[in-house]
């Protein structure tokens, strides 16, 4: 029956902490302008979770919005407290659209979170919530499985704390077993924990209404047994409750089975007037559910009874209530249809958000890793032109120092040969004048000798004089092109007017010979080698006294 369910729903709004809808006036636009300035996440997660609830009243889209927003900064920042309310609140919105699975998937994650707590009352009371979701949604095995879950977890939690008593919202628990059993079309069971609750709530205030409902579900279970005796006496404590507490909820259902005990008993009179006083109480509390189901009854007992004008405006007042259930009925699928179709379009928009974000981030990445790849490229390029460089720079630095080395080798090797001709040249010198005193004393003697032996030794002085010259300056001009090759040779190109004692002079100044080192070896006189050097200076074009020739020649 539908007030049934939504004593399920009644005790799952219960369970839900809701700690900010007490201020109806609070403004929402001051509320979203302090969450967006906020830098705190905690903090942030809080107000999002706030404003879900705030707009649960009015835009239910947005109100999911703001909580899958805390949902997911209390992910990022692992605010575990934080998001086991957002889940709470997440849960709670996709009931009220009607998404019922969605609420299911949020209240099985709170559970998640609460058994990491470790806390059994909480752990209970999750499993309480999650159940009443299933009953809610017909899933009656799936939601005894959570009922006793939550049912073994409160005996635990008091076992634990030495507590003899269990917690008092153990009374929704039997309630709510109560009513799957009977689904279950298991009676036994169903009375027995309606039993329990009954005989815990009796004595406590707080739960006033639930035991009314006991009573009610408790009078069902003996009516469908037939021990109505047992159901008359349940149902009229359930009346005097609910007139002392004024709960017109309570007096409806009531009345209606009491009539329905009349009705089964013959008794029309007494069913006419328990079915009239439900009837009554059912329009003040605006039941169409109960209006419908209690008109149906008086309408067919007036038709047995005969009276037709009552039983046609009975029949007409049910009919006018089922139109008002199928209108509302209607109404709420529209609702819940048009939550859904929002919901969806809102997913899919989400979707396609994080779908462009992915795109973004993957295009940005790739540009990134092209402009790296691209500097790298560059990078290894530079590397590969700078080493490049470097080694072209190392082979000229290399090939400088072996040029250097050449040269260097090149100058030893003309200094050693300069050196080998001038030893050469003062040998011939030397030797010169050891022929010139061989000579000076056999003019000497040719003073002391005569006839045929000074004619001979003249012959003799002559032979020798004119082989030491021949043998000298050929062997002096072989050795000098070994050392400077082409000299002769630039020197005639140059001066070609030049004779062949003044390139003789040109050579020997080239070794850097004084005059007197040169009149030694040519057999000239130093002053004639000097008057030489003066007509070659001239031939040679230097009229500066600041050029030497010796430099000038070294330079040919």
């Amino acid at each position: 029956m539908i007030w049934k369910s939504k004593l399920c729903i009644f005790i799952i709004s219960l369970l839900i902490s809701i700690p900010f809808l007490g201020n109806a006036q609070i403004n929402k636009d001051s509320l979203v302008q302090v969450m967006e300035s906020t830098k705190e996440d905690s903090v942030k997660v809080k107000l999002l979770t706030k404003l879900a609830y705030l707009y649960s009243l009015s835009d239910l889209i947005k109100s999911y919005e703001f909580a899958n927003n805390a949902i997911e900064i209390s992910k990022k920042s692992q605010l575990k407290k934080e998001l086991l309310e957002a889940y709470k609140a997440a849960g709670k919105i996709c009931f009220d659209m009607g998404l019922m699975e969605d609420a299911a998937k949020y209240f099985n994650l709170c559970l998640e979170l609460i058994y990491q707590k470790g806390n059994k009352l909480e752990m209970a009371m999750a499993n309480l919530n999650v159940g009443a979701m299933f009953l809610y949604m017909g899933n009656n095995k799936k939601a005894e499985d959570y009922h006793l879950k939550s049912l073994q977890l409160l005996k635990e939690d008091a076992s634990s704390k030495k507590e003899k008593n269990l917690n008092p919202f153990v009374i929704n628990i039997y309630n709510n077993l109560g009513l799957i059993y009977k689904k279950l079309s298991n009676v036994p069971k169903a009375l027995y924990y309606n039993e329990l609750g009954i005989n815990l709530a009796e004595n406590n205030p707080d739960y006033a209404q639930t035991y009314v409902f006991l009573l009610h579900n408790q009078g069902e279970l003996f009516i469908e047994q037939k021990k109505f005796k047992e159901a008359d006496t349940v149902l009229n404590k359930a009346i005097d409750i609910s007139e002392k507490l004024n709960f017109i909820g309570g007096l409806t259902p009531s009345y209606n089975l009491l009539g329905e005990i009349n009705k089964q008993q013959g008794n029309n009179e007494a069913a006419l007037n328990n079915y009239r006083l439900g009837y009554k109480f059912a329009v003040a509390s605006n039941n169409n559910d109960l209006i419908q189901s209690i008109s149906n009854k008086l309408q067919q007992i007036y038709k047995d009874l005969g009276n037709t004008d009552s039983a046609f405006k009975y029949l007409n007042i049910s009919i006018d209530a089922q139109n008002k259930i199928k209108l509302n009925e209607a109404h709420e699928e529209l609702i819940n249809k048009e939550n859904k179709r929002k919901f969806e379009e809102w997913q899919k928009e989400s979707e396609k958000k994080q779908q462009t974000f992915k795109l973004l981030y993957l295009t940005i990445a790739i540009v990134f890793l092209l402009l790296g790849f691209v500097l790298f490229t560059i990078y290894l390029r530079k590397r590969k032109l700078h080493k490049l460089i470097l080694l072209e720079k190392i082979d000229k630095d290399l090939k400088i120092q072996h040029l250097e080395l050449e040269k260097k080798l090149l100058e030893t090797s003309l200094e050693d040969k300069e050196k080998q001709l001038a030893n050469d040249v003062l040998y011939q010198i030397q030797k010169n004048e050891i022929i010139e005193e061989v000579v000076s004393k056999l003019l000497h003697q040719t003073k002391q000798s005569t006839g045929i032996n000074k004619e001979v030794v003249k012959e003799a002085i002559k032979d020798l004089g004119r082989t030491t010259e021949e043998n000298v300056w050929s062997e002096f001009e072989i050795r000098f092109k070994q050392v400077h090759v082409n000299f002769y040779d630039n020197l005639q190109l140059k001066f070609p007017e030049l004779t062949r004692n003044e390139r003789r002079l040109c050579a020997f100044l080239r070794l850097n010979m004084s005059s007197k080192e040169i009149s030694a070896i040519s057999g000239q006189s130093p002053k004639t080698i000097d008057v030489a050097r003066s007509r070659l200076r001239k031939k040679l074009g230097i009229v500066s006294d600041e050029i030497s020739l010796i430099a000038f020649l070294s330079d040919i």
